[in-house]
């Protein structure tokens, strides 16, 4: 696992995402904002390894790699991935007010398939 380079990162991108203005506090603006800023952590990284999420707020920290972010409207973001120390599928779903992250450096875990960009697609709502 290596950083291209050992500069800081910028923590956001310098064309944001843009939000709802109507209602910035819509999950789907803090779903956006996680996106951007997990692409600027993801940017540095080799094609040897890929962004991985642990979730602060557990009795016990999980580190998951993460293949999908949704959210609901109003309050709700919906983490799909992978338990690390399991190997599990996990969906953690939590409250905007809840969510606390920090972002790791792990190894990818098929270097055979291409990259994507972000470790992880962001889908739509779910109706």
């Amino acid at each position: 696992m290596e950083v291209k380079n050992d500069s800081i990162r910028p923590i956001m991108p310098p064309r944001p995402t843009a939000i709802n203005p109507s209602n910035p506090y819509l999950a789907e603006n803090y779903c956006k904002q996680l996106i951007d800023m997990i692409n600027c952590f993801n940017f540095d990284l080799d094609e040897k390894s890929e962004v991985g999420l642990e979730l602060c707020n557990f009795s016990e920290n999980i580190t998951m790699n993460i293949k999908k972010i949704n959210y609901f409207n109003p309050s709700l973001i919906i983490f799909d991935g992978i338990d690390i120390s399991s190997n599990s599928s996990v969906r953690i779903i939590q409250h905007t007010s809840q969510i606390n992250v920090l972002l790791k450096v792990l190894p990818r875990v098929n270097t055979d398939e291409p990259k994507q960009p972000i470790g992880f697609r962001m889908e739509e709502c779910i109706e």
